[in-house]
């Protein structure tokens, strides 16, 4: 299977998917060898929200 199909597959298994998840994903697509530039596009999100880091709180 292509990269590109595991990558809609990856985004279509859930409906509603939160930014984290989504980041998680394009990572993922990454270590399989797509650039995050062309995740990003798939997942449906910014580049700039895979480079955000998540404050702790408390």
């Amino acid at each position: 299977m292509s990269i590109e199909n595991r990558a809609i597959k990856a985004v279509f298994e859930k409906k509603v998917l939160t930014p984290e998840e989504k980041r998680e994903i394009v990572g993922s697509l990454n270590e399989e060898g797509l650039s995050i530039r062309k995740a990003c596009q798939f997942v449906g999100i910014a580049r700039s929200t895979t480079q955000y880091k998540k404050e702790r709180q408390g």
